[in-house]
């Protein structure tokens, strides 16, 4: 029986009366315990709170976070890529001038490259026609030499003469300065000062009086037997006095120059004040379009080259079948991957029966080369860049489903409409870690798991339920433990103990309440004392057994809360007794709900 000499709710054996502390006395005890860190929690929260705090602290982490993070996978690529993309888009929508600046010297070349061999074959054609049309020039060119006084050297050089390039002038293109300038031998030198306040007045007459927009240009000027042609940059331009019929290679050579100049000399351009001597470095690059091409002599067609030229044919029929049977075939694979789940492809095509593709592809879906296994295809023939998403798929999100949440074999799962819904009984934690679990999951936009059965709850359920049929019954008038009654003690501290597991797995706080009873005989007063010595006896001999003296209360009802009505022996046995009783629970537990 526990002391009743103090009053005081922090007494080892707590009140007398066997009732809990008040919650003045539990509030100032957890204050006295936790109250620091429940400060640090508060400014903790503040911190998170304060935008401005919060964003404060996220900027010093970010380059860090960002440098691990990219190092890790391709997801921050993945999400910064829309926004990069949107940002791009809509600078070139307001002024697209600036993105044209920086990536004309390195576009350029590439897009030079894929035309240049075009243009290099017309231009050799138009040249080889222009050849053919003449004869008998030796003496057309005497006469001609007779006709306008030339020497027939002179002339002779003329004809034989396809091009070439006599003067080039680098021009600063704001102030109309001359940067540089080179000529080549045998040339009457230019005033180059001159040369580039001309141009640059032509330019903007033309612009005034036809009112251009600033970016065009005046690309080709004709001055009597020469050219002059123009190559603009956001900073100069370089003007080329071509003498003849220049190719395309050459407008291709002068737009690489400058696009070089532009790309080293950028910063010296822009900061431009009038002192040339920062662009001596560029003399080479111009001395590398002072070019002469001379038209070469025509060659006799001997037999030998028909033949080639016929085995090269029948060679390009074949060849044609060939690669029509290899596109065929390629085109085959293409539709299977096309019709594969889970398989999305953004680019195909098929070069030289060659299937190149990319796109997107689920971790779930099949083996592309799998897939074209099963049509003999060679694996040489085909590449393939995958990017991995998440494909929507219901078949795919069920998989996924399963991959991630990993339900018991005892939960069933179904996807209608988006909705994930659970069926069957599963444990506690299982239950409470699939939100979590679930989070991010594609394809799924809401979860129907409150159906699931609890086992842990269940467990606790009929183990609570177990503890309520319980007692332990005493002798008329007596308060010990009767001996006959020591193996139910066994069987009630084990369903104690099944009862406490339950609740640390369901996080839930709960006490036992021993409840001393007696039968009507005696007066009221002494049957109070009587039960609750008996529920007392109980509580001790529990605490024996391992059960936290913490987790038990007892009270004593006496006869005034009888278990039966004593109509018979059995009944008033009944009624000397202890029963137990699971108190203390919150929330759902306490309704009788699941967790």
């Amino acid at each position: 029986m526990k002391s009743e000499s103090s009053d005081s709710p922090f007494s080892p054996g707590g009140p007398a009366d066997g009732s809990k502390p008040d919650r003045e006395s539990l509030e100032t005890l957890r204050d006295l315990i936790v109250g620091a860190e429940r400060e640090q929690i508060e400014d903790l929260r503040t911190r998170l709170d304060d935008p401005e705090t919060f964003a404060l602290e996220i900027s010093r982490v970010i380059p860090q976070a960002i440098l691990l993070r990219s190092t890790q996978d391709r997801k921050l690529t993945q999400a910064l890529t829309p926004t990069i993309e949107e940002a791009i888009k809509s600078s070139v929508n307001r002024n697209p001038q600036p993105i044209v600046d920086a990536i004309a010297p390195a576009m350029g070349p590439s897009i030079r490259k894929a035309i240049a061999e075009t243009i290099r074959r017309m231009i050799q054609s138009f040249n080889q026609a222009l050849e053919r049309s003449m004869s008998w020039q030796g003496l057309k060119w005497r006469v001609e030499s007779w006709r306008t006084g030339k020497s027939f050297a002179e002339v002779v050089m003329l004809h034989n003469l396809v091009y070439r390039v006599e003067q080039v002038f680098l021009i600063h293109r704001e102030s109309g300065l001359s940067l540089h300038h080179v000529l080549a031998e045998d040339t009457i030198a230019q005033d180059a000062d001159l040369v580039s306040a001309m141009l640059t007045a032509i330019r903007d007459f033309v612009h005034d009086s036809f009112k251009t927009e600033q970016e065009d240009t005046l690309d080709t000027m004709e001055i009597g037997d020469r050219t002059v042609w123009v190559e603009s940059g956001s900073n100069a331009v370089l003007a080329a006095v071509i003498r003849g019929t220049p190719p395309m290679e050459l407008r291709d050579k002068l737009r690489e120059t400058i696009e070089q100049i532009h790309l080293v000399y950028r910063e010296k351009l822009s900061s431009f004040g009038g002192d040339t001597a920062p662009f001596e470095p560029v003399r080479p690059l111009l001395l590398d379009c002072l070019q002469t091409q001379y038209r070469e002599k025509r060659r006799r067609i001997s037999p030998l080259f028909w033949i080639i030229v016929l085995a090269v044919i029948t060679g390009l029929g074949a060849g044609t079948v060939w690669m029509i049977q290899r596109h065929q075939s390629a085109q085959i694979a293409l539709d299977s991957l096309l019709s594969e789940p889970g398989i999305t492809i953004l680019n195909s095509n098929i070069r030289h029966g060659t299937l190149h593709v990319s796109g997107f592809r689920d971790p779930l879906a099949r083996d592309p080369s799998t897939v074209l296994a099963g049509l003999d295809f060679p694996s040489d023939r085909i590449a393939m860049k995958w990017e991995l998403f998440d494909s929507l798929n219901p078949a795919f999100v069920m998989k996924r489903a399963r991959h991630f949440l990993n339900p018991p074999p005892t939960v069933e799962l179904t996807l209608a409409e988006g909705i994930l819904h659970f069926l069957g009984h599963a444990p506690h934690r299982w239950i409470t870690e699939l939100p979590g679990r679930a989070m991010g999951l594609t394809g799924v936009h809401r979860l129907e798991w409150h159906d699931l059965i609890d086992d842990d709850v269940e467990r606790l359920k009929s183990a609570s339920a177990g503890l309520k049929n319980l007692m332990i019954c005493f002798d008329t008038g007596k308060p010990d433990l009767p001996l006959s009654e020591v193996e139910s003690m066994e069987k009630i501290t084990s369903v104690l103990n099944v009862i406490f597991t339950q609740l640390d797995i369901l996080d839930e706080y709960g006490e036992i309440e021993l409840t001393g009873h007696t039968d009507i005989s005696g007066t009221e007063s002494l049957n109070k004392e009587l039960s609750l010595k008996r529920a007392q006896q109980v509580e001790s001999h529990l605490i024996d057994r391992g059960i936290p003296s913490e987790r038990i209360t007892v009270r004593g009802v006496g006869s005034s809360d009888p278990v039966c009505s004593e109509d018979s022996e059995t009944c008033r046995q009944r009624n000397r007794s202890v029963t137990f009783r699971l108190v203390g629970l919150s929330g759902p537990l306490k309704d009788g709900g699941k967790s």
